[in-house]
C-alpha cells in the first residue's frame, strides 16, 4: 500500500523513544520505539495487491482516502516490527502485521481476507475450492519482497487446511446422501 497525505497542510507526527541513531548512516543499527500517526492519507495499492483482489462487482479501489490510527513501530538492529496497520480497503478494514529490514530494504507483512475477495491471481490451486469453503472463510496472505518488486503468496499451511476441509465437506455430503438412500431418504439437490 503505498500512501500519501490526504491534505499537505495537514502534519504527520512521529515520535520516538529509546532511540540508537547510527552516525554512519548504517540503518542495521538503527534501534527504538517510533509511534506514527499518518491522521487521514490517501493510499494505491501495490501491484501484486491490486490483482489479487477484487472488491464487490470485481472492481479494486486504485486510490481512496482513509484514516489511519496511530501505528507504533518498535525498530531493533534496523527491522521495523509493526503489531496493526489498519488499512481500510474497499468497504473492509485490513490489519497488516509484520516487519521491514530498513537496511535490505525488504518486508514481510501479513494479513487475511474474505475468500470472496480474493481473484484468482493469488491461487490457482485454490479455485476448484472456491465452490466448497464459504466465501466469508479468511484466508490469510503475506506480502513479502523488496519496496519496488512486493509479492503475494497465500498464508502458510492455509492450503492444505482448505484442502482438507474441502475433502471432509465431499466426503460428509457424499456420505450423508449415501447413507440416506440406504434408508429411503431423498438426496440433497446441489446448487
Amino acid at each position: 500500500v503505498q500512501l500519501r497525505q490526504d491534505d499537505p497542510t495537514k502534519r504527520t507526527i512521529l515520535s520516538g523513544r529509546n532511540l540508537v541513531l547510527p552516525m554512519d548512516g548504517d540503518l542495521a543499527k538503527l534501534s527504538g520505539e517510533l509511534d506514527l500517526n499518518l491522521g487521514e492519507v490517501e493510499y494505491q495499492l501495490l501491484p501484486g495487491m491490486a490483482q489479487a483482489l477484487q472488491l464487490v462487482g470485481g472492481k479494486v479501489p486504485t486510490s481512496k482516502s482513509t484514516v489511519v490510527k496511530p501505528i507504533p513501530i518498535k525498530i531493533k538492529n534496523g527491522i521495523a516490527h509493526y503489531d496493526s496497520i489498519p488499512v481500510r480497503i474497499g468497504d473492509r478494514d485490513i490489519n497488516f502485521h509484520g516487519n521491514t529490514n530498513l537496511a535490505l530494504k525488504t518486508f514481510e507483512l501479513a494479513f487475511a481476507v474474505p475468500l470472496e475477495m480474493l481473484g484468482t491471481k493469488v491461487e490457482s490451486q485454490l479455485e476448484p475450492l472456491r465452490n466448497v469453503l464459504d466465501p466469508k472463510m479468511d484466508v490469510p496472505l503475506e506480502l513479502y519482497g523488496s519496496w519496488t518488486s512486493p509479492k503475494i503468496r497465500l498464508g502458510k499451511g492455509f492450503l492444505e487446511k482448505a484442502l482438507k476441509k474441502a475433502a471432509e465437506e465431499a466426503l460428509k455430503g457424499g456420505l450423508e446422501d449415501g447413507l440416506g438412500g440406504l434408508f429411503g431418504k431423498k438426496k440433497k439437490k446441489k446448487d
